[in-house]
């Protein structure tokens, strides 16, 4: 199950920046629920090798800064992999993600890649912060970065 609203000691005023969208052929997989469509949990078992995809509804635009927090609340036994970060409409291209097992990262269809600063794991219970940038005012297509509950931000993409 992700959250997408942080402690709330740190909870920002109004509606959450988005709601969950699970993949059409993979809707039943999925229970989107809160106020707000902020909290989604895995309850099928299809098994499709890889990662099931559920989306949130932001859309991010050239010059924007957009900003929110997951909250990993629990994990499947059976399934634990989480991958988090951005993508295309429709679960397209271009991917931008990171895995919470190692937090490794692959672009597209690249290969994954260790983090530089060697493995880091993220469990039930953290906060991941993501940040995306695309002010283009250090590089010109933006980034992405997050942040393990109160550590500092690492720049992933």
């Amino acid at each position: 199950q992700v959250a997408t609203l942080p402690a709330a000691s740190r909870r920002p005023k109004g509606l959450p920046p988005f709601y969950w969208v699970p993949s059409v052929d993979l809707i039943t997989e999925f229970e989107v629920s809160g106020a707000c469509g902020e909290l989604a949990m895995k309850t099928g078992s299809k098994d499709v090798g890889s990662a099931l995809p559920i989306a949130g509804s932001l859309r991010l635009e050239r010059g924007g800064l957009y900003l929110w927090t997951l909250q990993v609340v629990r994990q499947c036994d059976d399934r634990p992999q989480i991958h988090f970060g951005i993508q295309g409409l429709g679960h397209a291209r271009p991917w931008r993600l990171v895995n919470i097992s190692r937090c490794s990262r692959s672009r597209d269809d690249g290969p994954w890649l260790s983090r530089p600063g060697g493995d880091l794991s993220i469990t039930e219970g953290d906060y991941i912060h993501c940040e995306v940038d695309f002010r283009g005012l250090t590089v010109p297509l933006g980034r992405f970065s997050f942040a393990l509950n109160d550590g500092p931000f690492e720049v992933v993409f």
